[in-house]
């Protein structure tokens, strides 16, 4: 995410990525429900997310580190927004 404010017609633009352990064997559906539950927290929030899940041998060092690690205090609201119920448990 860059470090700027955008304009009131501009939205992040994100990629969301989760990793399974190499060599996972089981169903990789729950995983991307998770990271599709996640894509839809940051759209309702005004971000365009690309979700994605991957195994993580898959994936090269260097792609990882590119990524950040995004909490969910570092995700703000437009004001005309409805809250995500699960952030109304947090704030």
């Amino acid at each position: 995410m860059p470090d700027a404010e955008f304009n009131e017609d501009q939205n992040y633009r994100d990629n969301l990525l989760g990793l399974l352990p190499a060599g996972f064997k089981g169903n990789s559906r729950k995983a991307e429900g998770a990271i599709n539950a996640y894509a839809r927290v940051f759209r309702d929030a005004g971000m365009d997310v690309k979700p994605a899940v991957r195994m993580e041998d898959e994936i090269s060092l260097a792609a990882i580190k590119r990524f950040n690690r995004l909490y969910y205090d570092d995700l703000s609201f437009r004001y005309e927004t409805h809250l995500p119920q699960e952030t109304l448990k947090i704030l």
